[in-house]
């Protein structure tokens, strides 16, 4: 491993804006250092079929050994950042972060700039290593878009690892959540507020009082429910007829996840039906669950790096999605990998030099190490 250059290649990336549906810049980043190390690089169709600036990429490494080959996953987006050529990054002692106006973007630039110096080291210093796929997707943030349209027949491989976690390093997630979006969209009925509105049905008012009734937050260890944006009404000398509410829920099981949904139905009809209003709730699919065995071969291959490394392979569950949710329902069977991050999608978010270079540690030795129990 050259440290110097993992720093600089995760420092690069993130002074590099890239929100969701802008990963292009990215891209050309990533093609150049594959295009010098002479890999393969295929692309798909993502950028059009999502509205974005460029598409999913992958690039081949073949490697020399016979162990079976793995993919790697990162995702190219970030979350909103400020509208501007190159983004200021700090380095304090083992510290790199931002100012605090903008997010790091760590999140997952850290995933992306360990797979590149991963696919540096593999090519230049040509190690029995396995062969790799390294997949770099757009719009994760957007609810894992890239990875939903990404054709699995296009990597050989159906062992990998998603490197986008927030967890300590040497932890896995093995395990994660159903997502549903919803919209409640409330029906009342407008007249003059002053003149007569008791001729009304405040729309505002109904869905004020089925959020009171909501419940918020986590529901018990396996679930979760967001309320995340309202709007409704147009002046305040009408009674408005329609207000909106948009929120989502999580579970780790479709019991969970039934159960809110049921929740979110029952309270909104029940509302309507008292003050004479009408509810249209729309459902949005955004990603299935997944539980993958600590005895599986990604599973295993990640005990054997960890050992490697004198580190205790931890493995969890999280309601959390990520590119992982998409893959694993398509029969790419990977596990999320921990990289250190902290405080994600916010302005404090940061990371340390230190587990950068242990995240990488891991990461070489899952390429590298062999395993005899598959």
């Amino acid at each position: 491993m050259n440290r110097e250059r993992l720093i600089s290649t995760f420092i690069d990336l993130c002074s590099i804006p890239s929100p969701s549906k802008k990963e292009a810049k990215i891209a050309d980043y990533i093609r150049r250092r594959a295009e010098t190390l002479d890999l393969h690089i295929t692309e798909d169709n993502a950028g059009k079929i999502l509205n974005g600036d460029t598409n999913n990429l992958i690039v081949k490494y073949k490697g020399k050994s016979s162990d079976k080959p793995i993919f790697l996953v990162s995702h190219m987006d970030t979350v909103p950042v400020p509208d501007t050529d190159r983004l200021k990054i700090i380095v304090e002692n083992d510290k790199i972060k931002t100012d605090g106006t903008h997010v790091l973007g760590a999140d997952d630039k850290a995933g992306v700039a360990l797979a590149l110096e991963l696919m540096e080291e593999l090519t230049e210093e040509r190690h029995k290593a396995r062969s790799v796929d390294f997949i770099f997707t757009v719009q994760e943030e957007l609810g894992t878009l890239g990875a939903s349209v990404l054709d699995p027949k296009i990597v050989k491989s159906r062992a990998g690892f998603v490197l986008d976690s927030e967890f300590d390093i040497g932890t896995a997630i093995n395990e994660s959540c159903y997502k549903k979006k919803f919209t409640i969209g409330i029906y009342g009925k407008s007249s003059h507020a002053a003149v007569s509105p008791e001729k009304g049905v405040n729309s505002v008012k109904v869905l004020g009082t089925i959020i009171s009734k909501l419940p918020t937050g986590k529901i018990g260890k396996d679930s979760v429910i967001n309320l995340a944006y309202i709007k409704g009404g147009r002046t305040t000398n009408v009674v408005p007829d329609y207000a909106e509410l948009k929120g989502e829920i999580r579970s780790y099981n479709k019991q969970g996840l039934s159960r809110l949904i049921k929740k979110v139905e029952d309270y909104s009809k029940t509302e309507t039906y008292k003050y004479g209003a009408r509810a249209k709730i729309v459902w949005e699919d955004m990603y299935s669950g997944y539980t993958i065995s600590e005895d599986a071969l990604c599973s295993a291959i990640f005990k054997t790096a960890c050992r490697k490394n004198q580190t205790k392979p931890v493995f969890v569950k999280s309601l959390g999605g990520s590119d992982a949710n998409r893959l694993n329902n398509m029969g790419m069977e990977c596990i999320v990998l921990g990289l250190g991050m902290k405080e994600i999608h916010s302005g404090n978010e940061y990371i340390l030099k230190e587990d950068l270079i242990k995240a990488y540690n891991i990461l070489y030795s899952i390429a590298v190490s062999q395993i005899t129990s598959h």
